[in-house]
């Protein structure tokens, strides 16, 4: 990170929510695995961050099921549709872990130089059963056909394989 962007960064996110820091705690991150300053920026979970990882609490959640249903990641296969997603720290050591992106403006499958893969989640690049895991962290409320992308993760998913993902609560009124 640039200097500029550091500073933009403290400018706009930090110094503005300032009257937080103090419900910052010092404990063990969930997804790191390393005790770490959790900085707070807001009084909800979600704007509360690892210093170490950057993991919030929806990160840390998913860290704990992935342990939870794959002790090991030696042999897996990994995607997940998230390029600045802190669980590449935990699960670097996957087999092949694939961080993704979405961009209209270049083909599905395209590696860029950051090694991050362009990919639809409904319609991927990936092979028939090739996947061990999939990870989708707030991306499902954004894909207007949902059912495409449920039909291409059951294509992708190996018979053993499974998906994780989070999706932001939707909160209604009555009348």
């Amino acid at each position: 990170m640039n200097l500029s962007t550091f500073l933009r960064k403290i400018r706009y996110r930090v110094l503005p929510n300032i009257k937080y820091l103090p419900q910052s705690r010092f404990r063990r991150c969930q997804c790191c695995l390393k005790p770490s300053l959790i900085i707070s920026f807001s009084d909800g979970e979600e704007f509360k961050l690892c210093i170490r990882c950057r993991a919030n609490l929806r990160y840390e959640m998913l860290a704990m099921m992935l342990r939870k249903y794959c002790s090991d990641f030696s042999n897996k296969v990994i995607v997940e549709f998230d390029p600045n997603s802190p669980l590449s720290i935990p699960f670097s050591g996957a087999y092949n872990y694939i961080k993704t992106y979405y961009s209209t403006s270049v083909p599905v499958g395209f590696i860029n130089a950051d090694g991050l893969r362009c990919e639809n989640i409904k319609q991927t690049s990936f092979d028939d059963t090739s996947v061990d895991v999939m990870i989708s962290s707030d991306v499902l409320e954004h894909v207007p056909d949902i059912e495409a992308a449920f039909i291409e993760t059951k294509r992708i998913l190996k018979l053993s394989g499974f998906q994780i993902f989070t999706v932001p609560p939707r909160l209604t009124k009555n009348n």
